[in-house]
């Protein structure tokens, strides 16, 4: 609570009702809080970075259970098959834009939506729970992060399409109204929960809609961009899937052989398997429609999404391209081809995995900060207020160190103020500072004199700690 200079937790609380204040965001303006309150339960068992990592693998577990619900396939194997997809597992071990919620949410809708459809035909008792749990489900999404508005037009697509495909449901007495009712649940669940979200009031007095919603541009709105410019920008994932780590290592190319081949062999067990499913009438709108979604969402990416730009506004295209891969390899197990296809397929990301393993880190990776964070944890636990001037370790420090530590968030400490404000803490608190930074400023060194530098035993990676003793 002594953090009122950057990154303060009550920067980024919001008030649905009148001035009452809730932590309804984390960590940035537009990154909601619901994958907190997912991960608290699991951080109270293991407090450790690692934990965070293994959540990933919880959400993968979520999606593979939904999948054996959709296509009758074994939980295991479906499991070990996400695994398989590198870029798509990554992303979720990795997490650097909250995306767990975002990619799992189209996974259970689906399976959602066979429930709701098969209660209506079987006439179950409270059909009306699976709607309800459809709308808060799409609320979480956009609660977690509001670039879920560009998955939304592809659930929509798929719910009209399933209900289409089922419309002899609608012959049986009262099904209509009873549809009719549930659908107008679904929408004042996810709507009006959205709407109370988006008119809560920041801090600064303005809403949360006005903040980060008003503001933005269509591409075509802003100067110098361009559609193609921005499909390069976002495809590059494709002919590269290493691109995928590019925030933790150092990767170069943005096109490699094992890159296009990848791409080859996922055209080609895409469209090969859609054409297998028509020629044998086993399905092969579903596969279609599933890739068209994909692809839908990733050009409502490229032109109403002003700041896509990395692999976990990418990711939101894949739940619909792996419903599809998965429904054709249910449907064409036994055939040749389509298991030499995925064969291969499998054997690139096997590959990938090795690629990834001779990566060079950058200097911010999480696995890099853990001995250096636990070192400064046995160090200087006791008697120091912990600054963060670069960027890199701010949140790390904070959720996974001692309970009775103080760390700051200054990322670049050059204003008098700032200064002043350090200084009232150490003298409340009787502390001394600690700076965890990668260069020692001059004006760090006129304001903070006699700082002494911590030697460790291993390599940092550049990073550094000016203590004062």
């Amino acid at each position: 609570m002594l953090n009122t200079i950057r990154k303060s937790c009550q920067e980024f609380l919001l008030a649905p009702f009148s001035d009452y204040f809730l932590p309804l965001r984390s960590g940035t303006h537009y990154n909601g809080s619901f994958p907190c309150l997912v991960y608290y339960p699991l951080f109270l068992l293991w407090p450790a970075p690692i934990s965070a990592r293994f959540l990933g693998l919880l959400w993968l577990g979520v999606q593979a259970l939904c999948i054996k619900k959709l296509f009758r396939i074994d939980f295991l194997l479906c499991f070990v098959l996400l695994l398989c997809f590198m870029p798509y597992a990554y992303i979720h071990v990795f997490d650097s834009g909250a995306i767990h919620m975002q990619t799992t949410s189209v996974f259970i809708v689906y399976a959602l939506l066979v429930k709701w459809i098969a209660a209506l035909k079987n006439a179950s008792k409270n059909p009306w729970q699976f709607p309800v749990f459809m709308g808060a489900i799409i609320f979480m999404g956009i609660w977690t992060k509001l670039t879920y508005f560009a998955v939304i037009p592809g659930i929509c697509i798929y719910m009209i399409y399933y209900l289409i495909k089922h419309r002899d449901i609608f012959k049986r007495q009262g099904v209509k109204r009873k549809y009719a009712v549930h659908l107008i649940l679904l929408i004042a669940v996810a709507s009006s929960l959205s709407f109370i979200l988006l008119n809560s009031k920041t801090k600064r007095g303005k809403t949360y809609y006005q903040q980060m919603i008003a503001s933005e541009k269509s591409l075509f709105c802003e100067k110098g961009g361009t559609a193609q410019a921005k499909i390069i920008k976002l495809g590059r994932f494709f002919p590269n899937p290493m691109q995928t780590a590019n925030y933790a290592f150092y990767v170069k190319d943005k096109i490699t052989p094992i890159g296009l081949s990848y791409m080859a062999a996922l055209i080609l067990l895409l469209v090969f398997g859609t054409a297998r499913l028509f020629v044998k009438k086993e399905g092969a709108d579903y596969a279609f429609v599933n890739i068209f979604l994909a692809v839908l969402t990733f050009f409502i990416l490229v032109v109403f999404y002003r700041r896509a730009h990395g692999i976990h506004h990418v990711v939101l295209c894949f739940p619909y391209m792996l419903i599809s891969l998965l429904y054709i390899g249910s449907k064409l197990r036994r055939d040749k081809i389509i298991l030499a296809l995925v064969i291969i397929l499998l054997s690139i990301n096997i590959k990938l995995y090795i690629n990834l393993s001779s990566l060079r880190p950058r200097y911010f990776n999480p696995l890099t900060k853990i001995r250096y964070l636990n070192e400064i944890n046995e160090k200087f636990a006791e008697g120091y207020v912990y600054v963060v001037i670069d960027s890199g370790y701010y949140f790390i420090k904070h959720l996974y160190g001692p309970n009775d530590q103080c760390v700051l968030n200054l990322r670049f400490l050059h204003r008098p103020h700032e200064v002043a404000a350090v200084r009232g803490i150490l003298k409340r608190l009787n502390r001394k500072a600690l700076f965890i930074c990668r260069q020692r400023s001059a004006f760090l060194k006129k304001n903070f004199p006699g700082l002494m530098k911590h030697k460790f035993d291993f390599d940092t990676r550049g990073w550094n700690i000016w203590y004062q003793p």
